[in-house]
């Protein structure tokens, strides 16, 4: 679910005629650019790349909730479920302990994943490649 919304994310989502002219006028100066100012299309970028920061953070802790159900079905701690290994069911305690300690550990790395989603997107933000053959390709078909 949280993929599908990080993959439908419109890339020209959100920006309007008049603030894409601001920005070319804003890097161009005061007098006429024949070309677009590369400097206008890093800022329009740099904001649309903030807006996967949400999104992608969703994915973090959707994997995150997964995680712990799998570490709950593995200790046969869901009803209904009878995936227990033999010796989980003789020592029902070790069970619960391997159910705590799991889940604990994934919640102490849930901090710094989140922390890792904001850093890639600061550094994406920080390096826009405008001469990648990619950028142009993409240019070209919202041409077309």
């Amino acid at each position: 679910d949280y993929a599908l919304q990080l993959h439908s994310l419109d890339a020209l989502g959100g920006l309007d005629r008049l603030e894409v002219q601001r920005a070319i006028r804003n890097a161009a100066g005061p007098g006429p650019s024949l070309f677009v100012p590369e400097a206008s299309l890093e800022v329009l970028i740099r904001k649309q790349i903030a807006r996967l920061a949400h999104p992608a953070q969703l994915c973090v802790q959707a994997v995150e909730e997964e995680l712990t159900r799998v570490a709950n079905r593995a200790a046969g701690l869901i009803s209904g479920t009878d995936l227990k290994p033999t010796e989980l069911r003789r020592y029902p305690n070790l069970a619960m302990a391997l159910k705590q300690v799991t889940c604990q550990l994934i919640g102490e790395r849930l901090p710094a994943c989140l922390q890792l989603v904001e850093t890639l997107v600061a550094m994406e933000q920080a390096y826009i490649n405008t001469n990648h053959p990619d950028f142009w390709r993409t240019g070209e078909a919202l041409n077309t």
